[in-house]
Order: C-alpha cells, then sequence, then structure tokens
C-alpha cells in the first residue's frame, strides 16, 4: 500500500493524515508521482490549530493537482517567448494602457474568475509579482523591450505602461520575446539560461528542451 511505501514513510500521526488523504482523493491513486509529491506536503506541513491557518494539502489534493498541471504555463511559450501570465499582461496593457493598476486589476480578476468558472486560475499570483513582470518586460537594458514604462517604476500606481511596436508584434504572433532578448532566470526550481544553452519551453501544455 502506498501510505506504508518509503517515499511517504513517517510517524504513526503521519500514517493516519495519509489515509485520511487517501480517502479523501481516491482519484489521485492512479497518478503516483502527484500523490507521492502531496504527502510529502501533508508530512512537511501538518495540521495545526485553525488559528494557525497551516496549509492542509491532504484536504487539498484534487486542487493541488490542478494547479501543478498548470506549472508548464510557468515556461516561456515556444510561440511567444513569454510565460502565459506575462502573455495576458500584454493584452491587459493593450486594453487599459497606460493605467498599470487597471492592468494588474483585470489580470488579477481574470484569474480570479477562471478559478471560479472551473477553468483554470489554480496558479494564482499577486499584485507585486504581476507589477515586476510589467517592469521586466519593460526592462531598457533589454536588446527590445516589449513595452515602455514611464513614472517612478516603484509603485504600480505612479507607473504607466504602453506597447512597443516589438509587443504589438509579440501580441500578434509576428515577434519571440525570449529569441530576441533571451533569459537567465528560476522557472519552478529550473535555471533557464540563454549563453549556458539551459532552455526549456512550453509547447502545447508540455515542457520540451528548446
Amino acid at each position: 500500500m502506498l501510505a506504508e511505501s518509503p517515499e511517504v514513510r513517517g510517524n504513526d500521526e503521519t500514517g493516519k493524515r495519509f489515509k485520511r488523504f487517501l480517502k479523501l482523493n481516491g482519484d489521485l491513486q492512479r497518478d503516483r508521482p502527484i500523490l507521492i509529491l502531496i504527502a510529502a506536503l501533508a508530512i512537511f506541513c501538518p495540521p495545526t490549530s485553525p488559528s494557525e491557518r497551516s496549509p492542509r494539502p491532504y484536504v487539498n489534493g484534487i486542487v493541488l493537482k490542478r494547479a501543478l498541471r498548470s506549472v508548464p504555463s510557468r515556461y516561456p511559450s515556444a510561440t511567444s517567448g513569454l510565460c502565459a501570465k506575462e502573455m495576458q499582461l500584454l493584452h491587459q496593457v493593450h486594453s487599459h494602457a497606460p493605467n498599470v493598476v487597471r492592468v494588474i486589476g483585470n489580470a488579477l480578476a481574470a484569474d480570479y474568475d477562471a478559478a471560479d468558472g472551473g477553468t483554470g486560475g489554480l496558479d494564482q499570483v499577486g499584485d507585486s509579482w504581476l507589477f515586476s513582470r510589467i517592469l521586466r518586460l519593460g526592462d531598457s537594458s533589454l536588446r527590445e523591450p516589449a513595452l515602455e514604462i514611464t513614472g517612478s517604476r516603484l509603485q504600480y500606481r505612479d507607473t504607466s505602461a504602453r506597447l512597443t511596436p516589438f509587443g504589438e508584434r509579440i501580441l500578434d504572433g509576428r515577434a519571440n520575446f525570449l529569441e530576441r532578448n533571451g533569459i537567465d532566470e528560476w522557472v519552478a526550481g529550473v535555471h533557464l539560461q540563454s549563453e549556458a544553452g539551459r532552455v526549456w519551453l512550453e509547447r502545447e501544455g508540455d515542457v520540451i528542451r528548446r
């Protein structure tokens, strides 16, 4: 039985929690790697008193499984060279420029609506993360920025953003951000680095080596 597997071995209380997890999330038993990962989270994040608001992954296994399936979307797309959320930001800038507050607000609302409707939105991020990606897309040190950023760049209510001609071509499917600017950042624990030839891309829901 998986509850006695060495990959998920823990103390007696952990075993009880894991058996409860199996009972609540029976349809996950066909997906052993996901199940082991969630079980590990249950071991390292045991439930405590409600006031401590500790994560309870053994209860939320179905949601976690769906969220993990969205990990490939964090990688740059083979088509655009941007991850899904960055492309969403370009679309929001196209609709709401130059108001960055509206850009971020509408991006967050779209994710919430997708989660509520069961069509996605399980990879939730916050306004600070979205603002940092806007600044990245408009970084003046890039060979070709996708956004033109003006204002303070310190707070998004004091910052404005507009698409550059290059950003418009990305939205139209006629340009690739990564091919023009390269990449050097961590995605889901993987260091993507153009200069070292370590680039992984998302294509049709899969992660492929460039």
